[in-house]
This record gives C-alpha cells, sequence and structure tokens, in this order.
C-alpha cells in the first residue's frame, strides 16, 4: 500500500486528474470494506485545501477509523460532520465514539438536548440511559468477579471461544502458516482461522483446528452440539459482497468422520444469502434451536439476533427475537446456555463504551434485557461471551487490552469472598464519574505499614476488612485534592464512595451564544479554543441548552482565539489574550474573561451592507481603503467555507442609467476579482452591478435630494445566494 501510495504522488505532476484517481479509489477501497487502504487515501485527499471540506470523504474516513478501533480519530471527524451537514447518523456515530472514548460529561452534553430526544432513536435513548446509569452499570453485582485473560492470547486478534471436548475452540488472525501470510481488508490483519487449546495444558497451547475446512478466507466463529460431532461455522468470501456491504458472511455446517478422523463438510444453512450477512451461530444444548445474527430484511437496522427451530431433519424459517434483544444497532454474537438465557452484544443499547454484553431471559416474558456491568463490559468491544452450564463462570472476548488494537480471550469466575470485602469508588465530586489513574492508600490498626493501591479505572473491588476495625482511606488523583474517608468496618457496608475536587489550574473562559436578531439563546454551537502562538486546539466543546460554554484552562501570557460555528448561522471569532496574567490561584473564581458571541442568522438572499468602499470619480479599480473592507469579507468566506454569495455593487440615480449599470457592474466585478485574488474559490462569488435600479430611498430621476441622500444609494452589498454543500 505504501508503494502505491508513493506511485500515486509520483503521478500528481503528471496526472492533470490527479485527485479524480484518487478520491474514486479511495471510494473503491471503502465501498469494498477495504478500511485500511482507504484511511491514507483520503487523508492524503482531505489534506489538500481544495478539498478538505469534502463531506463525503470526512463521512468515509470517519466511518473507516470507526471501523478499525481508531475511535479517538475518529471523534474530531464525527464532531465536525455535525456542524456541517445534517445527517442523523453522523450525529448518533459521534455520540458512540466519544462514549467509547469514555467522554462521559460531553455525550451527555450533545444527546440531552430536545431536538435530538424527539428523534426517538433508541441508540440515543440507550447512550443516554447508560450514562445517567453509569455509576450502577460500573458498580453492579461484579464485585466478586474475577476477570484473567488466557495464556494463549498473541498479538493478533483471539475472540469468540467456544466450549469443544475438554477445551476451547476460538477464532484468531495469527498467522497459520510459515511461509504464506494472507491478509484481509477490514482491519489489515491475517485471516481469521480456528484453532484449539486444552484446559489439560492451562489453555497455552493452541493448535490449529479442522484444518480440512480451511479454505482461502476466513472461517469461524465455531459453535457444536452437545457431543462434538457436529459443527456450525461462519465463513467469509471477501471477493463476493451483499447488497449491504458485508463480505458474504455465510454459515455452512461440517460433522466429524470418525474413521477418517476429520471435519467434513455437510451443507449450507438454507438461509444465507448474497443480499444479506448470517453470521455467529450458536447452537442450543438439544441441538434443536440455531441462533445467529443477520441482517436480512425485515430487521430493526443493523445486524439482528435470529433463531430456527429444526423440525424434520429441517431448519424453520428464521424468527427475529424482536425489539426487547434486537435494536437499529449491532446485535451480534448470541450465547444461549442451558436454561435459556441469552448472552449477546450489542453497540444499539446504550452501556459503558463500544459492544457491550447483555443478558435476556428467553423463557420469561416479563423480563427485560440486562446490562452485565464492569468489569465484564468496559470502554471498549466486549462479545462472544460463553458460559458453563450450572456454574457462574465461562470466558468472553474483549478489545479491552493493547489499547484497543486487537482482541483477546478473558476467563471469568465469581467467587464467594472469605471474610468480610468492601468496593471502593473514587469519583469527580463535580460529575460523580470515576477518575482514572487515581491511588488509594489503605490504613488500619490491624496493619503495620499502609497499603497502597493504583485504580486505573477509579475502582478497587474486594478490598478485604475486618469487622469491627477501623479503617480509613487516602484517595488522590492528578489535578484533584486529596480526600479521606474514615470508617468502622461492619457487617452492612460494601460500597465506599470518595470524592474529589478538581484544582483550579488555569484562567476561566466562558460566554454565552446568542442570536443577534432575536436574543435567543443558542445551544450545540460548536466552540473551539486555539493557541494562535502554535495554532493547537486547546479545547472543543458544544454549548448547552443555555447557549453557554466554560473552559477552566488558560496559560497564562498566551494568546487564543475563540471560534464559533453553528449551522445556518455566520461564524464568528474573537481574540483572547492572557497578557500579563499568571493565570494561577489558590481560590475558586466564576470567571476571568467573559466572550459572548451574538451569531447572525444566514438568510439566503438578504442583503448585508458593506460600510466604507469607496470608488474614485467614475473608476472602478480598489483603492487601499476599499481594500481594508474587502479583506473582511474573505475572512468571512474563510470562516464560512460553504457559503457561495453574490457581490453587489449600486449607485445613486444621477447621470444616466445605462452609464451608472456599467459602471456599477464594473466596480462589484472588480471587487469580486480582488477577493479571489486572496485564495477564494472563484465558484464562491460573483460581482454584479444593479446601477440605479435598486434605489433605497425616493431619489430617483429628477427628484431633489441632500448629498446624505443619494450617498445612502451608492452602496456595495453581499447576499448569500447559496452553499457548496448543495451542489454535490
Amino acid at each position: 500500500m505504501k508503494r502505491f501510495l508513493l506511485i500515486l504522488v509520483l503521478l500528481i505532476n503528471t496526472s492533470s486528474s490527479f485527485s479524480q484517481i484518487l478520491i474514486g479509489l479511495a471510494n473503491y477501497k471503502f465501498n469494498n470494506l477495504n478500511y485500511t487502504d482507504a484511511i491514507p487515501l483520503y487523508e492524503y485527499y482531505l489534506n489538500k485545501p481544495k478539498f478538505e471540506n469534502d463531506i463525503k470523504a470526512i463521512r468515509n474516513l470517519a466511518i473507516s477509523y470507526q471501523l478499525t478501533n481508531r475511535s479517538v480519530d475518529a471523534e474530531p471527524l464525527f464532531g465536525r460532520l455535525t456542524t456541517m451537514d445534517s445527517n442523523w447518523n453522523d450525529l448518533v456515530n459521534y455520540a458512540q465514539v466519544m462514549l467509547k472514548n469514555k467522554k462521559y460529561d460531553t455525550t451527555f452534553r450533545l444527546i440531552n438536548k430536545p431536538n435530538v430526544l424527539s428523534k426517538n432513536d433508541t441508540r440515543i435513548t440507550k447512550i443516554l440511559n447508560s450514562i445517567q446509569n453509569l455509576n450502577e452499570l460500573v458498580s453492579s453485582d461484579t464485585g466478586n468477579l474475577k476477570i484473567a485473560m488466557l495464556p494463549f492470547n498473541s498479538g493478533q486478534s483471539d475472540f469468540c471461544p467456544s466450549f469443544y471436548q475438554n477445551g476451547l475452540v476460538f477464532s484468531s488472525t495469527r498467522q497459520v502458516s510459515d511461509f504464506v501470510q494472507r491478509s484481509h481488508t477490514w482491519t489489515d490483519k491475517n485471516f481469521t482461522n480456528l484453532f484449539y487449546t486444552s484446559a489439560e495444558d492451562g489453555y497455552e497451547k493452541p493448535i490449529k483446528f479442522a484444518k480440512q475446512l480451511r479454505g482461502k478466507y476466513n472461517y469461524g466463529p465455531a459453535t457444536f452440539s452437545k457431543g462434538g460431532r457436529t459443527m456450525y461455522y461462519t465463513v467469509n468470501n471477501p471477493k463476493k459482497k451483499s447488497k449491504s456491504g458485508y463480505k458474504n458472511l455465510r454459515i455452512y455446517s461440517a460433522s466429524f468422520n470418525l474413521e477418517k478422523k476429520k471435519w467434513v463438510k455437510t451443507y449450507k444453512f438454507p438461509y444465507n444469502s448474497l443480499d444479506y450477512a448470517s453470521t455467529h451461530p450458536s447452537l442450543s444444548s438439544d441441538g434443536r434451536r440455531l441462533y445467529f445474527s443477520s441482517n436480512m430484511p425485515g430487521g430493526y437496522g443493523g445486524m439482528d439476533i435470529y433463531v430456527c427451530v429444526l423440525k424434520d431433519s429441517l431448519w424453520s424459517k428464521p424468527k427475529n427475537l424482536g425489539p426487547k434483544v434486537n435494536s437499529p444497532g449491532e446485535d451480534v454474537f448470541p450465547f444461549i446456555d442451558k436454561d435459556s438465557l441469552l448472552f449477546f452484544s450489542s453497540n444499539g443499547k446504550g452501556g459503558l463504551g463500544g459492544l457491550d454484553i447483555f443478558s435476556y431471559d428467553l423463557k420469561d416474558t416479563s423480563a427485560l434485557v440486562e446490562n452485565l456491568g464492569a468489569p465484564l463490559n468496559s470502554y471498549a468491544d466486549d462479545f462472544g461471551l460463553i458460559k458453563y452450564p450450572n456454574a457462574d463462570k465461562g470466558f468472553f472476548s474483549s478489545s479491552r487490552g493493547n489499547e484497543g488494537i486487537d482482541d483477546d480471550i478473558y476467563s471469568y469466575v465469581r467467587i464467594k469472598p472469605k471474610g468480610k470485602t468492601i468496593n471502593v469508588f473514587i469519583v469527580d465530586n463535580a460529575t460523580g464519574r470515576l477518575i482514572d489513574s487515581s491511588k488509594l492508600l489503605v490504613s488500619s490498626e490491624i496493619y503495620t505499614s499502609p497499603y497502597s493501591y493504583m485504580l486505573p479505572q477509579g475502582r478497587l473491588f474486594n478490598l478485604s476488612v475486618v469487622p469491627g476495625k477501623h479503617f480509613k482511606l487516602d484517595a488522590s488523583a492528578d489535578g484533584y485534592l486529596d480526600n479521606s474517608i474514615s470508617f468502622l468496618a461492619n457487617s452492612s457496608d460494601s460500597m465506599y464512595v470518595i470524592k474529589l475536587t478538581k484544582l483550579m489550574k488555569g484562567c476561566i473562559v466562558q460566554g454565552t451564544i446568542t442570536d443577534k436578531t432575536t436574543g435567543q439563546k443558542l445551544d450545540s454551537a460548536l466552540v473551539i479554543i486555539t493557541n494562535t502562538q502554535n495554532n493547537l486546539e486547546v479545547y472543543r466543546t458544544f454549548t448547552n441548552e443555555s447557549g453557554f460554554y466554560k473552559f477552566t484552562g488558560l496559560t497564562g501570557n498566551t494568546p487564543y482565539q475563540i471560534g464559533v460555528t453553528r449551522k445556518g448561522y455566520f461564524s464568528k471569532e474573537q481574540g483572547l489574550n492572557t497578557y500579563g496574567n499568571t493565570c494561577i490561584t489558590a481560590t475558586p473564581k466564576e470567571f476571568d474573561y467573559l466572550k459572548d458571541f451574538q451569531l447572525e442568522q444566514i438568510i439566503i438572499g438578504k442583503a448585508i451592507k458593506i460600510e466604507n468602499i469607496y470608488f474614485d470619480l467614475n473608476k472602478y479599480n480598489i483603492r487601499a481603503d476599499a481594500a481594508v473592507e474587502l479583506d473582511k469579507i474573505v475572512k468571512l468566506l474563510i470562516e464560512n467555507p460553504d457559503i457561495i454569495i453574490e457581490l453587489s455593487s449600486h449607485t445613486d440615480a444621477r447621470g444616466s442609467d445605462a452609464s451608472n449599470a456599467t459602471l456599477s457592474d464594473n466596480r462589484a466585478k472588480s471587487s469580486a476579482a480582488y477577493i479571489i485574488t486572496k485564495g477564494i474559490a472563484a465558484n464562491r462569488i460573483t460581482g454584479k452591478g444593479y446601477g440605479e435600479s435598486k434605489l433605497v430611498n425616493n431619489c430617483g430621476n429628477n427628484v431633489k435630494c441632500t448629498e446624505k441622500e443619494h450617498q445612502q444609494n451608492r452602496r456595495t452589498e453581499f447576499q448569500v445566494v447559496g452553499f457548496l454543500s448543495d451542489l454535490k
């Protein structure tokens, strides 16, 4: 890919259509789910000033980042899209990646608005509910749950374990040959294959599984019948693609031939199709029901979970499990235990971020879907859970390790605590959110010295205490004031919350964004603060329902620029500098700087007068004083890269109609030409003269008027006549 990009770059000076070739190739890669190869093409294309506002390219790059677990890179692009376009899915994706990036407060402010909630999108509702109940999810009944990464995990993706004999069969993208290494195009890793690992050797030595079934492309995950003689598994041919974009995901079955001691393909699942995907099979313990994921027509959006029932050796038509289980998002990786308890993963029902694991009792018609909470769920993707019968233990997959780059398989087991244990949570006093990378010092009369703990996610489960003894918990975190609590351990309290207050660091700027005409406070306006010394963005937020924003963190003796944008309004900027201010204080305060903005609504065809545009008598060349005013229009066009304007020039009624029309047209075109020389694209501005045809008063031909009244008619104006995005 890198060599190919180099060739493209070398062609830049020899091909007049390089950009068209580049974006065409990027779109081809994207449409074929080759997101990894599409990313550098879109990045190179969007780095060109001429194409930096191409909405389709920005959206495709953001989605490519999202689908390759680069949510940090996807976040600012989806945020930008919400200010450029009105595509509803951009906002949903923006909320999902921010949730995955653990920006719970920002996500809450983004979606907890009447104009968003009125859409009644269950994905938004679930995200909102998860944030509001985050502490409950994090501290749900998991205090005695132990999580451990299994030893066979590799540097590639290992995921979706299944019980088989005395061990596990799992899917992996690890290399299957010492000589040949194939790669698929979604995550740029090897093709998926099946491996087996035994509990007898501690799950340490995985071996290739069912090599006879290995084809040219992906196979796995798999599920097995009770005796292990029948297997259902997923296959994937990337050369064939469904209409929905999935690479021909299909379910196959195989049986184990005892005489030849090998797996033999038996038949294709009757409900496979080139028009939709069927994947992630899970067979019930009696072999009579097959659960799987599919995006076949008639679902609730994305992938849904279905079930087929075996009757007279034939599978019945798939039945959708309904809206309790399925959502507008992706509902995938089902597992059914012997008691008809369904486990599955979803990103459409809210949660801690990414895919979360849920459970649902299929036998109880009044049951609700339950989020399993932490630590089974995390900010990353958690999926593919399986559970031992008659025991609260099993295995699951997660991308929580290695910065989310690949998946690993973990074991989980719920144990009975020995004696008394407590759970400790360290939270932000203002938001109630857990504080990452916090520290806890535990002191007691029974210890010779305190015990110190690092809390990567702000929580500590199963801290052993002795009833009837005194304990002290000292909590600390970077950027917060220390705090501590003391208690007498008894038989009832099991959870302690320590609240930390943020240190006041830096100067505070706040303001309110309003409509210039109506005074209405504007929510959802994007506020960006940039350090103009190094041109680095230091803060980005959206105003709340009161049009309010606030930032604590400006450094002393530094120049800043605050930019505000909102769809349907002209963007606006203000400078702010902290010269002479150290921005260090030991006492709380409301703010240091107040920066309010009044935004003017963009109304197509509304004339806006440009002040102080003067020309010499009967001339149309641009004077120095006129250039100063026209530079303000240049700035306006740069700040609002989507608008198209018409610049118009008008005269008074003195002189002939024809000469006034010609003079004004020359002046308007001369002004427009000047603006184009400043780097504004020619398709964004036109100049037109109207002579004396649009007088603003009654000073027409042969009407006696004062010089001041004539001056009112000698004016230059501009009006927005359209948007570039409407032309695409």
